[in-house]
């Protein structure tokens, strides 16, 4: 059984060279090759850790440094120009629309032969086919459109505000105990609502002006016209007020006031 080898655990190059051409140098590389790969493969790896490594360096520090020279310049700019502050003139209007041609009328007038000028004969039909009539004769586009111009009419200005609520209402000289005073004072009752003992109550209402009088009285609510006549006679007798304010300035306001007829 000695003479029996064991080729299962050979290896290719012991069974390929078994007993024959070992010297001849073929068998020594084979047995060298996987032991110059793995020198080779680390030698590999090394290499590529070692690339990596140092391309992650800063390899700045290699270039020299290159020193800034600052350059100075100076610059004259000229003045700028002065700010015109002449308003531009406005545009020029447009030109006016053509106008048609118009011939003067003349108003009939009983005259003399020897007083009739040639100015002063009527209009013939056929002059105002085509022409307008108006007051004065002038030559013109008779394809242009007729357009008759309207008066200019005055926007009359508007009436100022009569406001109900002030920020400070009017106020009559002494307060409303003065007030009353004055009114018991001058109020003379109506005969004939005396003799048939009419009483009640007459509210009026006026407006307090800008420099405290009192206009516009009105009777929101009377009782009989010799009541209401004599409470509006009294009202309008008022002396000034001091004027109702709004946002610091003199309003006109309106001012309800209750005028109280009763017989003793």
């Amino acid at each position: 059984m000695e003479g029996i080898k064991n080729y299962l655990q050979w290896t290719m190059d012991d069974i390929v060279f078994d007993n024959r051409n070992k010297d001849y140098g073929a068998y020594q590389l084979r047995q060298l090759t996987k032991k110059n790969i793995r020198i080779g493969l680390i030698v590999a790896v090394i290499g590529f850790v070692l690339f990596i490594l140092l391309s992650q360096m800063d390899w700045g520090f290699l270039i020299p440094e290159k020193k800034e020279v600052l350059v100075e310049t100076s610059v004259s700019l000229a003045e700028p120009p002065s700010l015109d502050k002449t308003p531009p003139p406005p545009p020029p209007p447009p030109p006016p629309p053509p106008t048609r041609p118009t011939i003067k009328f003349v108003e009939m007038v009983v005259k003399k032969q020897e007083d009739v000028h040639e100015e002063d004969e009527p209009v013939k039909i056929e002059e105002i086919k085509e022409q307008v009539i108006a007051e004065k004769t002038q030559e013109g586009d008779i394809n242009a459109k007729n357009v008759i111009e309207e008066p200019a009419i005055d926007a009359a200005p508007a009436a100022p505000q009569i406001f109900t609520f002030v920020e400070q209402n009017p106020e009559f000289p002494g307060g409303d105990a003065e007030l009353i005073r004055f009114l018991q004072k001058n109020i003379q009752y109506p005969q004939m609502e005396r003799d048939n003992d009419i009483q009640g109550k007459v509210l009026l209402r006026f407006v307090v002006m800008e420099d405290g009088s009192v206009s516009d009285v009105n009777v929101l609510r009377g009782v009989s016209p010799g009541l209401d006549k004599e409470a509006t006679r009294v009202v309008k007798l008022l002396p000034k007020f001091k004027p109702g304010k709004q946002q610091g300035k003199a309003v006109r306001v309106y001012f309800n006031l209750p005028v109280v007829f009763k017989l003793q």
